[in-house]
């Protein structure tokens, strides 16, 4: 008999689709020179979908991924409310923190995917999608 880990939640559906939009986004990112630093870091103010690192251009950028079942006629960027972004902000100020990379232009970043059963995926990237007063540049 196997035994169930009961801190791990299992994987719905809206978990799974968010697991692969994060892993589409990673081939994404990956195949225009970014470097995954860190991926669903958590801290009390919430999570950071994923850190990533332009080592030619010294950036860092946070990144907020959005799974979608389908298209919508919102813009992929005004899905990241305005308190997603400052609790984003928040997070990336620890992340910075706990990690000591200081000589870095960092910006936040949103990727759209639409993943729609038997389409191709559609993503959508946003760079430099927003600034936040809670961030500290």
């Amino acid at each position: 008999m196997v035994k169930q880990n009961i801190f791990l939640k299992p994987l719905t559906s809206h978990r799974r689709l968010g697991r692969s939009a994060e892993n589409l986004a990673l081939w994404f990112l990956r195949q225009r020179g970014w470097f995954l630093l860190c991926r669903n870091w958590h801290s009390r103010y919430g999570e950071l979908d994923c850190v990533v690192q332009h080592l030619a251009s010294n950036t860092i950028a946070f990144v907020e991924v959005k799974a979608l079942r389908r298209e919508t006629h919102h813009r992929v960027e005004e899905a990241v409310s305005y308190a997603k972004q400052q609790k984003m902000a928040k997070c990336a100020n620890l992340w910075r923190l706990q990690h000591g990379i200081w000589e870095a232009y960092y910006r936040f970043d949103v990727i759209g995917i639409v993943m729609q059963s038997r389409k191709m995926p559609r993503i959508r990237y946003i760079p430099n999608a927003f600034s936040s007063d809670h961030f500290l540049y």
